[in-house]
């Protein structure tokens, strides 16, 4: 846990939960297979479902997602590209890998 006690810790996941969740921006979470693993509330919005539903989902089931593949498996940040959702709605997205060291 990084060095944390486990209160600050949970305290701090918290905080960074409330932020993600206050956004009007949909931002959703995947892993490196492109399953999704976490929703913020505008996401869930977007795509018209709780992201409880959603995680565990892999993103082109999701979404219609052409670069991801090198979002994912080269690290390659993709900005401003049009996304459709599985029900029909388009979306501007931007894909920004993060990884972990």
């Amino acid at each position: 846990m990084h060095g944390y006690e486990p209160e600050t810790f949970s305290a701090m996941f918290t905080i960074r939960e409330n932020v993600l969740d206050s956004l009007e921006e949909g931002i959703i979470a995947v892993n490196i297979d492109g399953k999704m693993i976490y929703g913020n509330k505008a996401a869930e919005m977007i795509l018209g479902m709780p992201s409880l539903l959603l995680e565990g989902q892999k993103l082109e089931d999701i979404l219609t997602v052409l670069c991801v593949e090198n979002a994912l498996k080269k690290g390659e940040k993709v900005a401003g590209i049009s996304l459709q959702t599985s029900k029909g709605f388009e979306v501007l997205a931007d894909i920004i890998p993060v990884m972990e060291y």
